[in-house]
């Protein structure tokens, strides 16, 4: 029967038109249809019942072609398998995995997790264009490129499989809309209807033949299409703006020869009207006046983008639109979704976003996903502790949380989970017969812990160690999620969420619930009798679940709509935003993308196959999209741009906005500013609580003591007092903050640090409060540390090397004996002996857990014996014997007496330690002394850090040392002895011999020495000018040079070792005084914060007041010692 093809420009009234023109259909009692896009059914049927008389419309049918498809298949008794998205996609994975060995080129692509997605999106091209597999055959001989004809076939193979697929499994390969072709012409409301088709950008060749068939049975068929009706033949350009319309109106004339022409009666101009004529030409209009009704906003991010959006439709609210007036429209919807949904609740705007999220990030579906993770890693720490931390695994976050400590201390992985036997890690293995009641009360709890979670696992986990079929997967996954418990959880969680007014969340549980059981049963009746493991079920199911979606209700009638500008093409509004218009992002910088290149695409259609448009169209659509967005508005259009991206990085504003301001659309770019300028208050403070954001930024001034405006402390008190006070509090809260810790109470100080009246500390602690107050607050008041870990870290390294030293030297001591005593061939095994022993003792036997610590621990055994032969090189040329071996003072049961003083509030102070090693030389009525510490890291004695009071502890040992060893007892030296293989880069080969000397030079002991050249080189008696072990340099006089400042006389030995009591003496009494200020010391450009794992806590921040770093040190170290010298004294303070 008549075809008309109604021509209009996009918002010119083409669908108006329809409306009318079926309202008089249905009046005179004729059948009208009206075809839309599926997803404009809920619009257009909405838009028709207003454009109707009455209560609403009878007689007419509003469809998509889905729809359309549904109706004809119902009447027509045809159970035609409809296949979902998912559903096609789960078959292609099957045909995929089956048909890997067959393809040629496409053989690595289709091992790739998302090639059935592109896979599919070609097929359902090819279906849409009637494109079967053998005309791809047929394509493939003809075309001389090897790379396409093998790829043609690999297609064809596929294409062929899938039709094989569905008519085996539905009687049919034809799809839905092969079948609706067939069948349309026989169903009964079209016959002698009234047809229009509207909102339709183009037909693909289904769809048409759809077309043809339905004007073979109905009265009239009306077809609306957007196009410049007054300039056809200029369309017929690859480039004009309508192009795509003219070849579909071309293809309409060609099918439908007897095709009428119509053009859409013309209605007033609106506001927008000149604007869109002069703009959309080829070449852009000059305007001589501004558009009033369009504006153009720079905003400093999306967030401000957003706010600046809610602000104006708040604005337009007060002045009597309705939220349903207006439109926000992007590029894609999901770079806004987010942002809209947190920004407009708390202007208090309903919105509506068609943006369907992901499944994925319930935790539903990534429990799914960890339990496979758990199964295919065989019990990794990482998916364990992810299946357990879903908050749907039976077992609460507290217990979960010890357990993983737990794990963590003791390196617990997959074959520690899988052994039948109880943990005993953390029992003394070294005492096994000391037994700690609350130590196996712990033990004894996590083993309880262990077995409730292997319990529900491990049936599991023994069902999925054989093959099944897919239909069996899907029982036994279905019933590992039973046994977890959650599909109670869920309905708990949903009837929660409901109580607590969340019926949009709660909706949710119960929906990702129905969906996965859906999805397994689709599973089961497209391919239940499939035979595959564990690792092949689990890459469908997880593949299935990314592409699960929640589904999407309107929350009102009255809402704001946002949505991506290719959906929301067929919907009008007073108020349209078009956000995001920046270069790459909007117009979008199109790619090749899919299987087949821009050039394949054009070579196949020389051979007779025409697909959808490639690359090259989707760029040139990108101006059509723009047109269409800024023809969905009535009244008023905004197009707003970002400065910044996301993450702070510059974006440029998209050529067409060039264009407006350069051709004299918009008078100027509207920079939307975060603050309020003066005067302009109304404009921001619109809805509460978004107006409190602005409090900070304007009474911040009031914290300085400044004046504000008055409207501030208004817009405060009426938040106050008209149930916003929480809010107003917590916007306000920051301009108080100081970030100053309290100074504590005695009586707390005492709680915390001397429970007995005895402050006890080490002169490591005492340097690390000097280092940072709140730190030393953190870690020995309040306890906080850091959760112990399974690795091999510098303080093991230190304990071992500690430990072997000490071990080796008792063994000299005991039998008399000194380092040079050690016969170099015995070397080696001594160590390897001293290693074997501690070994058990190092982070619960680390060192023999795999080949990677073995390795390490052969290393550390090499670096011993380099040390033990060097210190017994140094003990053959040295005077000085060793005397003692971590000597420890201030413990119960130390031999030595501790360094011990009164502070001025009555608090008691004793310093505890341990020396590493004590060398002495008994020379006439003098016995020198030197400290020996062995250090697993590079250290320095610096005059600086001493001057500052952060590196006190050799000192404070030599101090200790003469204390208890008498009057006679003189300081000879303080040496650190570095214990350490350091890596050197060298541009060239050495010997050994060369790689001997390198270690030689770097492994010296340093550290502060007598002034004497005599006892120095009674330390060294090999020193002829630089000595070889220590850091020292004998002058032809027989004096010491002394460039470094490490050389003192006894006087200065004096003042020092005094300085070092009365720092230890003063960081004491800040200690107890309260002081735990977080003042960190600043030493050139090292700050502790840089490693420090309170910085979380204390929030440390030099742009907040009173935060600030200690610059100690900066003095000249001339200068330093001076100081030093001259408050040096005889008085330690010392209890005698």
């Amino acid at each position: 029967m008549a075809v008309t093809v109604l021509l209009g420009k996009a918002g010119s009234g083409k669908s108006t038109q329809c409306y009318r023109e079926i309202q008089a259909c249905a009046a005179a009692g004729g059948k009208a249809l009206l075809l839309v896009p599926d997803q404009a059914t809920y619009g257009a049927e909405r838009h028709l019942a207003e454009h109707s008389e009455g209560q609403g419309f009878i007689g007419t049918q509003v469809v998509g072609f889905s729809r359309l498809a549904y109706k004809v298949f119902q009447e027509r008794g045809l159970a035609h398998a409809s296949l979902s998205e998912l559903a096609r996609k789960i078959i292609l994975q099957r045909l995929l995995h089956k048909g890997e060995k067959e393809f040629s080129v496409l053989q690595t692509a289709a091992r790739q997790p998302n090639f059935a997605d592109t896979a599919g999106r070609f097929l359902w091209e090819c279906r849409s264009f009637c494109v079967t597999p053998d005309a791809l055959r047929k394509a493939a001989e003809a075309v001389p490129n090897p790379t396409l004809s093998h790829k043609l076939e690999d297609i064809s193979r596929l294409y062929g499989a899938y039709q094989d697929f569905l008519a085996d499994h539905f009687g049919s390969a034809d799809d839905t809309m092969t079948l609706l072709a067939r069948e349309v012409g026989h169903y009964s409301f079209l016959q002698g209807a009234h047809v229009w088709v509207d909102g339709f950008q183009w037909f693909t060749p289904q769809q048409m033949e759809i077309l043809r068939q339905m004007e073979r049975v109905t009265a009239q068929v009306t077809i609306t299409l957007t196009i410049d009706e007054e300039h056809l033949e200029q369309q017929r350009r690859e480039t004009a703006l309508f192009h795509r319309a003219y070849e579909v109106y071309r293809d309409l004339k060609t099918l439908f020869p007897h095709l009428k022409t119509t053009k859409v009666a013309k209605r007033p101009d609106g506001p927008l009207t000149v604007f869109r004529d002069a703009f959309f030409r080829p070449v852009p209009a000059e305007m001589t006046q501004p558009v009033s009704a369009l504006e153009i906003w720079e905003c400093s991010d999306r967030d401000g983008e957003i706010d600046s959006v809610a602000r104006k439709i708040a604005a337009l609210c007060h002045q009597g639109y309705r939220y349903r007036d207006f439109l926000v429209l992007a590029r894609t919807s999901d770079l806004y979704h987010d942002r809209v949904e947190r920004i407009f609740r708390r202007y208090g705007i309903p919105c509506f976003s068609d943006y369907r999220r992901p499944m994925t990030s319930h935790p539903a579906a990534e429990t799914i996903s960890a339990l496979f993770g758990v199964f295919r890693s065989r019990w990794s720490h990482e998916s364990i502790f992810r299946l357990l931390k879903t908050d749907l695994f039976p077992v609460s976050r507290h217990d979960i949380d010890d357990l993983e400590n737990y794990c963590l201390a003791y390196g617990i992985q997959g074959r520690h989970w899988l052994r039948d036997g109880e943990w005993t890690y953390g029992r003394r293995q070294e005492q096994p017969q000391v037994v700690d009641e609350r130590e196996e009360a712990c033990l004894q709890r996590i083993n309880d812990i262990r077995q409730r979670v292997r319990d529900i696992l491990f049936p599991c986990w023994n069902e999925a160690q054989e093959s099944h079929c897919l239909r069996d997967w899907c029982t036994l996954l279905y019933r590992w999620l039973c046994r977890l418990g959650i599909p109670d959880a869920l309905r708990q969680w949903q009837e929660e969420d409901e109580q607590s007014g969340l019926a949009e969340e709660g909706k949710e549980h119960e929906q990702v619930w129905k969906r996965i059981g859906t999805f397994l049963n689709e599973i089961v009746s497209l391919c239940g009798d499939d035979e595959t493991d564990l690792d092949e079920f689990s890459r469908i199911v997880e593949d299935g679940l990314g592409s699960l979606k929640f589904s999407l209700i309107p929350p009102t009638l009255d809402h704001v709509t946002l949505t991506a500008v290719e959906r929301g093409y067929t919907m009008q509004a007073k108020v349209v935003f078009l956000c995001g218009v920046n270069d790459g992002i909007f117009p979008q910088h199109s790619q090749e993308e899919g299987l087949f290149s821009d050039k394949e695409r054009h070579r196949l259609a020389d051979l007779g196959i025409v697909l959808g448009p490639g690359s090259r169209f989707r760029s040139f659509q990108e101006r059509f999209l723009f047109y269409l967005g800024a023809t969905r508005a009535s009244e008023r259009f905004v197009v707003s741009y970002v400065v910044a991206d996301d993450d702070g990085s510059a974006l440029e504003k998209a050529s067409w906005i060039h264009q407006l301001c350069d051709k004299g659309y918009t008078a100027g770019i509207i920079r939307k500013d975060t603050k309020v300028p003066p005067g302009q208050e109304a404009e921001y403070l619109l809805a509460l609580p978004a107006a409190l954001d602005y409090l900070p930024g304007h009474l911040r001034p009031a914290a300085e003591g400044q004046a504000v405006d008055p409207v501030w402390w208004a817009l405060y008190d009426w938040a106050w007092q008209h149930g916003w006070h929480h809010q107003a509090v917590r916007a306000v809260q920051g301009l108080f903050h100081t970030n100053l810790p309290v100074t504590l109470p005695e009586a707390l100080v005492r709680r915390l640090f001397a429970p007995d009246g005895t402050l006890r500390g080490s002169v490591t602690k005492f340097e690390q409060y000097r280092s940072c107050p709140f730190a030393y607050y953190s870690r020995y008041g309040l306890g906080l540390e850091e959760r112990p870990r399974y690795q091999f870290a510098a303080p093991d390294l230190g304990m071992l090397v500690h430990g072997a030293l000490r071990i080796i030297g008792e063994k000299l001591l005991r039998e008399q004996k000194q380092w040079h005593d050690i016969p170099d061939s015995e070397v080696p095994a001594i160590c390897r002996q001293a290693t074997d022993e501690l070994a058990p003792q190092v982070q619960h036997d680390i060192l023999m857990s795999n080949a990677y610590f073995a390795q390490i621990k052969e290393r550390l055994i090499q670096t011993l014996t380099r040390t033990v032969r060097r210190l017994s090189a140094f003990s053959a040329v040295s005077d000085f014997h060793m005397e003692g071996l971590e000597k420890s003072f201030g413990r119960p049961g130390s031999p030595w007496e501790a360094l011990r003083f009164t502070l001025k509030n009555g608090l008691h102070v004793v310093v505890t330690g341990q020396i590493d090693r004590i060398d002495t030389l008994r020379q006439g009525d003098h016995k020198y002394v030197v400290i020996i510490d062995y250090k697993s890291g590079r250290k320095q004695l610096d005059i600086s850090q001493i001057f500052t009071g952060l590196e006190l502890q050799l000192l404070t040992y030599m101090f200790v040392a003469l204390l208890n060893i008498g009057g006679d007892a003189i300081p000879a030296a303080v040496l650190y002895c570095y214990v350490r293989n350091d890596r050197v880069s060298l541009e060239y080969r050495v010997s050994d011999e060369d790689k001997k000397k390198l270690y030689e030079s770097k492994g010296k002991l340093t550290g502060f020495y007598l002034d004497d050249g005599q006892v120095m080189q009674q330390l060294d008696t090999s020193m002829q000018g630089f000595s070889d072990f220590l850091n020292l340099r004998l002058k032809k006089d027989g004096t010491l040079s002394d460039a470094s400042h490490t050389l003192y006389n006894e006087a200065g030995w004096s003042h020092l070792l005094d300085w070092a009591a009365r720092q230890i003496e003063d960081i004491a009494g800040h200690i107890g005084d309260g002081d735990i200020s977080i003042h960190p010391v600043l030493l050139g450009q090292k700050a502790p914060c840089s490693y420090c794992p309170y910085r979380p806590v204390c929030r440390f921040d030099v742009a907040m007041a009173g935060n600030t770093y200690d610059a100690a040190g900066r003095e000249d170290k001339d200068d330093m010692i001076r100081k030093m010298f001259d408050e040096g004294d005889d008085e330690h303070g010392l209890d005698k």
